[in-house]
């Protein structure tokens, strides 16, 4: 893939989470895929992580938008600059 491609990829990637795409999601993720941010309990690897900790956020900011600043790409990886703004409205797991 190009470096446009990949890009494409991740903002299409912010774009499913945030519509609740569910099916996308799971197909724009391998299931070995490991969610670094899925430290709450024991989700499992996979896109199933993302989906459960991204309900969860969601819960804990119903609100939650992220305008992306910049977005990077070098080789095969993608780095993201956004600003996360939400009103918390429900509690997280510790």
């Amino acid at each position: 893939m190009t470096l446009e491609e990949n890009k494409k990829l991740v903002l299409d990637h912010y774009e499913a989470l945030y519509r609740h795409h569910a099916e996308t999601v799971r197909k724009q993720l391998s299931a070995d895929f490991v969610d670094h941010e899925a430290h709450w309990g024991t989700i499992p690897p996979g896109p199933e992580a993302v989906l459960r900790t991204f309900e969860m956020v969601h819960r804990a900011f119903p609100d939650l938008s992220v305008k992306v600043e910049a977005i990077v790409a070098e080789g095969d990886l993608v780095a993201v600059r956004g600003t996360w703004t939400g009103t918390h409205k429900g509690s997280l797991p510790p």
